[in-house]
């Protein structure tokens, strides 16, 4: 097996099979600096490489990678390129100019290497590009335009109205998928005007496409579709940016819905939501051999689970791990479950057959991870610019024991060579290995559940502390002013600081005695400071006294004349416009009353909704200009 690195050396192939894999087999020139300035055919035969001048070279996988073919630029460099499925065509990305306003996406023929047919493309967002799409066979392409899905040969496509097979006319059509087995389509259609997001399914076996079953869901933006093997099956992963409706979180909220269509049209379909409680989806995946797939649903740590393809119920749970990334084996005998992104990395492989976990690896840092052809091996990369340093390149296998690293400066993306898995023995897990996973299991049964940690508590958080800050804010609710009380003084202790420096021992000359103090009229000692320190006291005190009642005497006759004012104001406000303001009052609360109604129906599954309720809902957008009418008239 064969992977590749695009790093600030270039772009390097590098080989399970060589004597040294850590060594680079092949090095080809390049000028990308990201993912988008490399990419394999879907059948691993060819690769495209960006130049430095901006051009494609496509090289023949199969011969020691040499160039056959140079795609050069138009009117800039080429900005993006991916491969038809069986590699036949090539299209091109050019950035738009508003001055030349020429085509700038070409379909080139890479066997005669000319351009088949330009078109225009102003931007080259996840809902244009790629702009065209091919069943497997490449029997059919289809193109989206405005409200409509063009259907073209897939042999030569051409853009001219002679050459288009049929349209499906589809207003608000914002994304689709094909089918595997090239007979259906899935359309996403997005909310507009009252009406739910919609996720239809339509027959393109003939020019006379068939409805053949639909979903619809509020509160929805975008929508990822994906197929299950046979195409007979649907997994719809809706996303709403602002977090309203499906699940209160910060990124948005995420849910997932099942949809089996049928022959019969809506009437025989399957369709299931499994977020239930308003819980987010994390991720899920189909199984690349079997009408089945996992799934990772509810809050951290979800529940993941094993579904069966045609009613989408769970058939086997696994428990709950903090994961948000599953990835299937390419034969469908393993699944890696692993903990990725703003989550520390951790990962577990698990063994469908047996239902049992075979390794718990540590993927620190990991941006990238990918299962090889034989479905026995592993890649992980940590990648720039999600990760500035400590970029690499590691193998492991399917029991976590890791095989190689290849440590970079700088990595911008790195991925296995398509290749056929039946090319691989589908070889059952080791039985040492086997052993050692379901002596774990058991192990980790017998023993009991550990106790969650406390939260830390800082010393503020206390319940003394609670006590005196709930003391604090009642002393400062109440209007009594609380004054400090100095503790009553002992029998025989001294009434001020003189009375205690007088008791105090003198030291005095031998033979001499202690002075008598001279004392008053009524028996105390003489103080003439403390008398007019007395005198200070009761005059400033009186003198605050005066001041406060003067500030209180002024502050309430402002008080009188400000209420007067105001009494004038309204009386006089009520008399000119009191009848209009109950009128507009009244319409008011009335029209509040409605939305309200609409609101909770729109959270609502629409299926439960009869046309009289449907009605509501699209009379929304009236109700609330007849309100901001209101507002505005009120003030």
């Amino acid at each position: 097996m064969e992977f590749v690195a695009i790093s600030s050396k270039g772009v390097e192939i590098y080989s399970t099979a060589s004597s040294d894999p850590s060594k680079p087999k092949y090095e080809l020139p390049t000028g990308a600096r990201s993912p988008d300035g490399f990419t394999y055919s879907p059948d691993g035969l060819m690769c495209g490489v960006l130049t430095q001048k901006g051009d494609v070279d496509v090289y023949d996988c199969t011969k020691g990678y040499t160039k056959i073919l140079t795609c050069q630029q138009q009117e800039s460099f080429i900005r993006n390129f991916y491969f038809s499925p069986k590699g036949t065509f090539l299209v091109t990305y050019e950035r738009y100019s508003t001055e030349t306003q020429k085509e700038n996406v070409h379909l080139w023929h890479l066997e005669t290497g000319e351009i088949i047919c330009s078109l225009i493309l102003k931007q080259s967002n996840q809902r244009m590009w790629p702009c065209f799409k091919w069943t497997k066979d490449e029997r059919v392409c289809v193109r989206m335009v405005t409200n409509e899905l063009h259907f073209l040969s897939g042999r030569r496509p051409q853009l001219t109205k002679e050459a288009t097979l049929f349209k499906l006319r589809l207003p608000n059509v914002a994304s689709f998928e094909l089918s595997p087995d090239c007979k259906t389509v899935a359309c996403f259609v997005g909310e507009n005007k009252g009406q739910p997001g919609m996720v239809k399914v339509y027959s393109i076996t003939t020019a006379d496409t068939k409805l053949l079953g639909q979903k619809s869901f509020f509160n929805c933006q975008t929508c990822n579709m994906e197929w299950n093997r046979e195409g007979s099956s649907l997994l719809m992963t809706v996303h709403q940016e602002s977090g309203r409706g499906l699940s209160q979180n910060y990124y948005g909220s995420t849910g997932l819905y099942f949809l089996h269509p049928s022959p019969m049209g809506q009437a025989g379909q399957n369709d299931l939501s499994l977020c239930t409680n308003n819980e987010p989806a994390q991720a899920s995946a189909w199984s690349p051999n079997t009408n089945e797939f996992i799934a990772l649903v509810g809050d951290m740590p979800p529940t993941l689970s094993l579904n069966e393809g045609v009613r989408g119920v769970s058939k086997v749970t696994f428990g709950r791990s903090r994961r948000n990334t599953l990835l299937w084996s390419p034969n469908g005998r393993y699944f890696l479950s692993g903990g990725f992104g703003n989550l520390p990395g951790e990962a577990d492989v698990w063994d469908k057959e047996k239902h049992i976990k075979l390794a718990i690896m540590s993927l620190p840092c990991t941006v990238l991870s990918d299962w090889g052809a034989d479905g026995r091996t592993l890649l992980t990369a940590s990648i720039a610019p999600r990760m500035r340093v400590d970029n690499h390149i590691k193998l492991h296998n399917y029991d976590g024991k890791q095989t190689l690293e290849i440590p970079f400066d700088e990595l911008y993306y790195a991925g296995w060579r398509p290749m056929d898995s039946s090319l691989f023995e589908d070889l059952a897990p080791s039985p040492r290995v086997v052993k050692a996973a379901t002596t774990a299991a058991k192990k980790a049964a017998k023993e009991p559940v550990a106790k969650a940690k406390a939260a830390y508590k800082p010393p503020s958080g206390g319940a003394f502390a609670a006590a005196l800050r709930a003391e604090r804010h009642a002393i400062e609710k109440t209007d009594v002013k609380v004054e400090y009380r100095p503790p009553a003084r002992a029998v025989g202790a001294p009434a001020n600081l003189q009375e205690l420096m007088n008791n105090l021992p003198q030291r005095l000359p031998p033979g001499m005695t202690v002075p008598l103090p001279q004392m008053n009229a009524k028996g105390g000692a003489n103080s003439s400071t403390a008398a007019r320190n007395a005198r200070k006291r009761a005059n400033r005190a009186a003198a605050k006294a005066a001041a406060k009642e003067k500030e209180e005497e002024e502050q309430r006759e402002k008080e009188e004349e400000e209420e007067k004012k105001a009494k004038a104001v309204e009386e006089e406000a009520h008399s000119d416009e009191g009848k209009q303001h109950t009128t507009d009052d009244k319409r008011l609360r009335n029209l509040r009353k409605k939305l309200k109604e609409v609101t909770a129906l729109k959270a609502l599954p629409s299926d439960s909704l009869n046309e009289a309720q449907m009605s509501k809902i699209a009379n929304e957008g009236n109700l609330m200009e007849e309100i901001k009418e209101i507002e505005a008239r009120l003030g």
